[in-house]
């Protein structure tokens, strides 16, 4: 999903058959709650974890706003526009 093929399964460095481990609290994509919709106008908070030189790929954000917490490692994002900015643990980014 999001870009990116299913991991190989014959890597051992990764036990999942995903690239993307996520632990959602509202309704959004496969998970959904019908008591956790939303909270007030945020709709998505995810606790997601990247498997290393892996991640999301090229995809539109509209009417939205998005900040990304690092908690340990590194992670880069790139937009449309060729712009890209690495962050490490404890940055956080607002798109």
């Amino acid at each position: 999903g999001f870009g990116n093929p299913p991991n190989d399964t014959g890597n051992p460095d990764w036990s999942s058959k995903n690239w993307l481990k996520s632990r959602f609290h509202f309704s959004f994509a496969e998970y959904r709650n019908p008591r956790n919709g939303a909270f007030g106008v945020l709709r998505v908070l995810n606790d997601d974890l990247v498997q290393p030189m892996r991640g999301f790929g090229e995809h539109p954000h509209r009417n939205m706003e998005i900040c990304t917490y690092v908690v340990e490692g590194l992670l880069t994002h790139q937009d449309s526009t060729g712009n890209h900015e690495t962050l490490s643990r404890g940055a956080v980014q607002f798109m």
